[in-house]
């Protein structure tokens, strides 16, 4: 069953990844070609006072999830304890590191936000997304620049997800 969870949450990251990739691919298409992607409106720098490229030293106190030998993604899973982002309240975080450098963010909410109400706050905070995917499990909207991305997925049966993520730093620390 631990093997699973692991191959699920490593599915994600390698999902995220190629969503972010598909965002830029897609603007390549669009009837303007514009080859520099301006910069993010609010760009992310970290989450809970860890900045992109951190190590994980600061999270000594929580048990690694899962860590690949070959210097893939070690996650921790901490849960929420009432801790807010922009005021919606989560359920659980997940901080992915690669050679020991914090990578990506994801948190999870908790019942009591609506995928309405965060929608409407990450449209607003992020501006227009790169990229929508749509699916029969439900939705995600992908704002991207050269350097980040913010991921929101919204599941009909699932509490609303964000993700946070240096994408340049990950493929930087992948080759």
């Amino acid at each position: 069953m631990r093997y699973n969870g692991i191959i699920r949450r490593t599915m994600f990251f390698l999902i995220a990844a190629a969503l972010i990739a598909a965002g830029l691919c897609g603007a390549l298409y669009a009837e303007e070609i514009d080859f520099k992607t301006p910069p993010m409106k609010d760009r992310p720098d970290g989450f809970a006072g860890l900045k992109w490229g951190d190590s994980a030293d600061k999270l000594e106190d929580y048990i690694m999830f899962s860590e690949s030998a070959s210097g893939g993604p070690a996650q921790y899973v901490i849960p929420g304890d009432g801790r807010e982002w922009e005021g919606f309240v989560i359920d659980e975080m997940k901080f992915s590191f690669r050679k020991n450098q914090l990578v990506m963010v994801r948190l999870s909410f908790t019942e009591s936000v609506k995928s309405d109400e965060i929608k409407e706050y990450a449209l607003k905070k992020y501006s227009k997304p790169s990229l929508e995917s749509k699916r029969d499990d439900g939705v995600s909207y992908v704002w991207n620049d050269d350097d980040f991305g913010v991921i929101l997925t919204l599941h009909p049966q699932k509490n609303p997800e964000i993700s946070l993520m240096n994408h340049r730093l990950a493929l930087e620390l992948s080759i």
